[in-house]
């Protein structure tokens, strides 16, 4: 079931036009060594819990191109937890954002999440039965090929254990313990991206999540030092887990302080393409024309005078 809009923007055209960005940057700061290329992606995404620290990168905040979200009902949804009703605000205001929200109750093998930009995976929404082995394999693939996913945990009396075989593919953890008080505000925050204008982020009775390689935790609740957040780099794409799926669904979660904002930063971050594949692609149109343009000038040197 579509519940909005249309888009206009599909993940070629923005591969196209990162083409063009990645061939402006190169002709703009001059030549680029191989070892300049030699990124990490996942210490460019997160840094570690450590205030001094930094971290590098784009900001997506401005970015509002259309994006799509294919988000999974085909294991079950407790009681409303799903897009057309508790996510119905979330919905909206992706939509102001660009971006349009379907569900699938097919499931990931039966409908193709390969035109979409981001999948979400969440523990109420997957109340019934657990991920094959097969659906993870199409959501790991998803992700490698430059696929965002959200994964949404909780606390431990929810279906964690449904969800569990796709975070684990991520290095992720979830329910390791109740997170208290049920009412969890946290101002500890790593600097990321999906942070900007975050200052504290709410939580309903949350669960801890633990996260290694190739994910790290971002957020952490405030005493305890319990895992909140994490996000990670697979292949091309990206992945964000919460330990909570009240943060974003019903009014009263998901106005309550900066969590608006930060589901926004958070479907931005998945959606838009790794800046390293990004630069990628304009330097191998950059260098293609270049051997065309040696050709081409050899190939007038060698023709005949006449």
């Amino acid at each position: 079931m579509k519940f909005i809009g249309e888009v206009i923007r599909p993940r070629k055209q923005v591969l196209r036009l990162g083409m063009v960005i990645g061939i402006v940057v190169v002709f703009v700061l001059g030549s680029v060594s191989e070892g300049a290329l030699a990124l990490d992606k996942t210490s460019a995404d997160y840094v570690p819990h450590a205030p001094d620290q930094q971290a590098s990168g784009q900001s997506f905040l401005q970015q509002t191109s259309d994006y799509k979200v294919l988000w999974d009902i085909s294991h079950g949804v407790y009681l409303y937890y799903e897009p057309s009703a508790y996510f119905q605000l979330l919905v909206q205001n992706l939509a102001s954002h660009g971006f349009s929200v379907d569900t699938t109750a097919q499931g990931f093998l039966v409908e193709d999440p390969a035109s979409y930009e981001v999948i979400v995976v969440c523990g109420a929404s997957s109340d019934d039965t657990s991920y094959t082995a097969a659906e993870v394999s199409r959501i790991s693939n998803f992700v490698q090929s430059g696929g965002g996913l959200l994964i949404m945990g909780d606390n431990l009396d929810c279906p964690n254990a449904n969800i569990e075989p796709v975070a684990s593919i991520f290095g992720v953890s979830l329910a390791l313990s109740d997170v208290e008080p049920y009412d969890t505000y946290t101002g500890n925050l790593a600097t990321h991206i999906i942070f900007e204008n975050v200052g504290e982020i709410y939580m309903r009775a949350a669960g801890e999540i633990s996260a290694s390689t190739p994910s790290a935790e971002v957020a952490w609740q405030e005493g305890t030092g319990k895992g909140l957040v994490a996000v990670g780099t697979y292949g091309n794409g990206r992945v964000v887990t919460l330990g909570d799926f009240n943060i974003f669904a019903e009014e009263e979660y998901y106005y309550n302080v900066d969590n608006r904002q930060f589901s926004i930063n958070t479907f931005q971050y998945l959606a838009v393409p790794e800046p390293a594949t990004i630069l990628l692609l304009g330097l191998g149109v950059l260098a293609l024309l270049r051997k065309r343009r040696a050709q081409q000038n050899l190939e007038s040197r060698m023709q005949p005078l006449e």
